[in-house]
């Protein structure tokens, strides 16, 4: 006689344990809380590695630095070079062609000057912040004027902006004017003002004895910068770096990775003359391994209720394995193989845990959104519950497992019955 399809044997496996609903229930409770458990903990896992990530999205770490090495080390002692490459707006051009879509390519140098007004009188110290392209980074909010245009910033046209607190302490001889449309000297160079803008925190500004913050800051086109700067102190606050914007935080390998393309092409010797770096990479490796970390501490954890499940379902089993004795007996001689009862068993087993984990996933979803929503009342971080599809086929794998598991033994107990003895079962 032919084996009895799996598809029959779950039908029939189903049937029985709809029989004793209660029973079938209680035996479920442990896989609930497991599988409740398992689910609530990947889900706030992965809301907390989004958070994460948008943090570090947030605060700019989705950067890859272009910046050219000023100084070598011999016998463990940091000498400047002689000479350093010096970025300027047309590599900016071709690296922002060599990145993958979506990339963004920025500038900046800093460094400390004196500008007088229009009207002459005393010179002020101000930050000179050259951009490309401009009010890019930093972001400003303009008062009056404009910004100068990417066409103005790639061909360092005498333009800059300046900051309310400076352009008022330039026009106090007349209170309340205008500086936008007039020129401002810086030593031997002019520039005229297009834009007047409010800054949204203050500039920290290089000093020969560490950095100050100033309100006094002006935006220059970047190639045009350094003329603007005055000649003491060292020449790091005078070499632009550029900033390769990635679109999201994954996308920053291959971002780094074009940029270092881009530098064996521009030099052969890459290595000696810029470093690329990012140090949003490191962060996303952090945040990843502690969440991971977090997973699978609580994953083991989780697992005890998964084991206390498993042997609930199996206790019901031997219970329904010993009622049943006769009635197996009677399949077997009606010619029913060993195979036909181990796969209703263990049918049996599977649908007793699928359930369980169908009711836990639930339970679990539902943890998740609460425990977040708890978290956000009391700190007010912006962390929400992520249920992913391996979230829930992990669970599904989970339910498959523990009823294979434990259901095993009970399924080749109840297969290797003799027909006889089964029968004169009472």
């Amino acid at each position: 006689m032919s084996s009895v399809p799996i598809a029959v044997a779950v039908r029939v496996g189903v049937d029985t344990l709809r029989a004793n609903p209660l029973r079938t229930l209680l035996s479920t409770l442990g896989v609930v809380i497991g599988v409740a458990s398992l689910v609530a903990v990947l889900s706030l896992g992965d809301g907390m590695e989004r958070y994460g990530l948008e943090r570090i999205r947030g605060e700019g770490m989705q950067v890859v630095s272009v910046v050219p090495i000023e100084s070598e080390m011999v016998d463990g002692v940091a000498v400047p070079r002689t000479t350093v490459s010096v970025l300027t707006a047309a590599d900016a051009a071709d690296l922002g062609r060599a990145l993958p879509a979506g990339s963004r390519v920025t500038m900046q140098v800093r460094g400390a000057g004196l500008v007088a007004g229009p009207d002459g009188g005393r010179a002020r110290g101000t930050a000179v912040v050259g951009v490309l392209p401009a009010g890019d980074e930093p972001r400003i909010a303009l008062a009056h004027g404009r910004r100068f245009t990417d066409a103005e910033a790639r061909q360092a046209a005498p333009v800059v902006l300046l900051s309310q607190p400076l352009a008022d302490s330039l026009a106090a001889p007349r209170p309340g004017a205008s500086l936008v449309g007039r020129p401002v000297r810086f030593g031997a160079a002019e520039r005229t003002v297009v834009g007047v803008f409010t800054p949204p925190r203050a500039v920290i500004a290089p000093t020969g004895a560490g950095a100050v913050a100033v309100s006094n800051t002006v935006l220059a086109p970047v190639d045009g910068a350094a003329a603007l700067m005055t000649r003491s102190g060292t020449a790091a606050r005078r070499v632009p770096q550029m900033d390769a914007h990635a679109a999201t935080v994954d996308a920053v390998p291959a971002v780094r990775a074009a940029a270092e393309r881009w530098a064996a092409g521009r030099w052969p010797t890459w290595q000696r003359e810029v470093r690329v770096a990012s140090t949003g990479e490191a962060r996303l490796a952090s945040l990843r391994q502690g969440v991971l970390v977090f997973k699978l501490f609580m994953g083991a954890i989780v697992s005890i209720s998964l084991i206390v499940g498993g042997i609930g379902i199996m206790n019901v089993l031997l219970a329904s394995v010993t009622e049943r004795t006769r009635e197996i007996g009677i399949r077997k001689t009606t010619g029913a193989r060993n195979g036909d009862i181990l796969r209703q068993f263990l049918a049996e087993s599977v649908a007793v845990s699928s359930l369980g984990s169908a009711l836990g996933a639930v339970l679990g979803v539902g943890a998740a959104f609460g425990f977040t929503a708890a978290i956000r009342a009391i700190t007010e971080a912006e962390i929400h519950a992520a249920v992913t599809l391996r979230t829930l086929l992990l669970a599904v794998l989970v339910a498959v497992l523990v009823g294979l598991v434990f259901g095993t033994y009970p399924a080749r107990r109840a297969a290797r019955l003799s027909p006889i003895d089964a029968i004169r079962h009472e």
